[in-house]
């Protein structure tokens, strides 16, 4: 029986498809994108602002790298291992976002709990007072801390604020410096902090004229520890640049040449303020590391934190969402994308028992709760 012969050839490897070429330039830009937030943190945009807006987009650049990395990995091919690599960092920075252990709220009566709000004026989303609100939230939270930021003063009236917020809170201390220096003594907005350790000292940090933070020496138990209440800068967006924001989400609405214009606008803003917190935040970073006791730091950064002001500032503490917190880390409840501004950071000293964000709907923001002490008391 006769065979044959099979002519043998060699296989031509298959060239990609027009959809293949895309998909590999959606990698490659995706990619980039992906490493430039990742080393944005690393780079003060007040040299070079640029990779800031990148670490802004770090959440998205992780989702969109992890569906590539799945489709590359379905087609088996080697592009797969480029946003493998990039991944593996990118972890790390991914869980300042978001934690997956469970909600187990416990009292805890040998431990501090501190509560850290930016109260907006104390003007809630409808354009009301929220100063009842407040007052029912310390009653109900009972914290033996409270740091306001956006904290309006105004104890010239009959029904001053300063004096009902120690009454319902039974605090026995209390600190409040205004933003910037007010011609009148009857009213300011500033940053608060209520007490019901006794405070050593206090003062205030500013950057020019510009209050960035208040601290206060408190006598907790038998230490003496400081805690600096801070509010880096804010965008200052007015309500036409709400309005704008919510245009350039809307993926239906068609972009006008005056729309253009604005979003330019917008984004000199967002620009201008990166380069604000960048000097901002490495003052703050410096008063930190000279402090002679151990440092709580809590209030609203108005950064992310894939971002160089969180990096300079957080340097050497504990971040106690990443130690205590769960679920999605948002903070922000205003028209902008939801995201986490508002933190405490603990010295290494202290050890972190619980984080959570209330859900109080009494300003743009969420009150961050955090449960901590001494480690030297455990």
């Amino acid at each position: 029986m006769a065979f044959k012969k099979r002519k043998i050839t060699s296989s031509k490897r298959r060239k990609p498809s027009a959809g293949g070429w895309i998909l590999r330039l959606i990698s490659i830009i995706s990619a980039g994108g992906l490493l430039i937030s990742l080393l944005s943190p690393y780079i003060p945009p007040d040299q070079y602002w640029l990779p800031a807006f990148f670490g802004l987009a770090f959440p998205v650049f992780i989702i969109i790298n992890a569906i590539l990395l799945i489709l590359w990995i379905l087609r088996r091919r080697w592009f797969s291992l480029i946003h493998l690599i990039l991944l593996v960092p990118a972890t790390p920075m991914a869980f300042r976002y978001i934690q997956v252990r469970s909600d187990q709220p416990i009292h805890y009566d040998f431990a501090t709990q501190l509560i850290s709000y930016n109260v907006r004026s104390l003007i809630d989303n409808e354009g009301k007072s929220s100063v009842q609100g407040l007052l029912k939230m310390v009653t109900q939270e009972k914290p033996d801390i409270l740091c306001l930021q956006e904290y309006r003063d105004d104890w010239w009236q009959k029904d001053d604020n300063t004096k009902k917020i120690p009454e319902a809170g039974l605090f026995k201390e209390y600190v409040f410096e205004s933003y910037y220096p007010v011609k009148s003594n009857k009213k300011a907005v500033g940053i608060a902090l209520f007490s019901k350790y006794p405070i050593h000292r206090s003062g205030a940090l500013r950057a020019g004229k510009r209050l960035i933070a208040i601290y206060a020496d408190l006598v907790l138990k038998k230490d003496t520890v400081r805690l600096f209440n801070m509010h880096l800068q804010s965008i200052a967006f007015q309500k036409k640049d709400y309005e704008l924001v919510e245009g350039l989400m809307d993926a239906g609405k068609p972009i006008s040449s005056e729309l253009e214009t604005d979003s330019r606008q917008l984004l000199w803003k967002v620009r201008k303020a990166f380069i604000k917190r960048s000097f901002q935040a490495r003052l703050l970073q410096k008063a930190i590391e000279q402090s002679p006791y151990p440092v709580i730091v809590c209030g609203d950064m108005n950064d992310t934190p894939c971002s160089y002001a969180y990096n300079k500032v957080s340097a050497n503490l504990q971040d106690a969402f990443q130690y205590a917190g769960h679920r999605i880390g948002n903070t922000y409840l205003g028209k902008l994308p939801k995201i986490r501004i508002d933190y405490v950071f603990l010295d290494r000293r202290f050890k972190c028992l619980y984080f959570d964000i209330l859900h109080y709907h009494l300003s743009d923001h969420y009150p961050v709760n955090c449960w901590f002490y001494l480690k030297e008391y455990q």
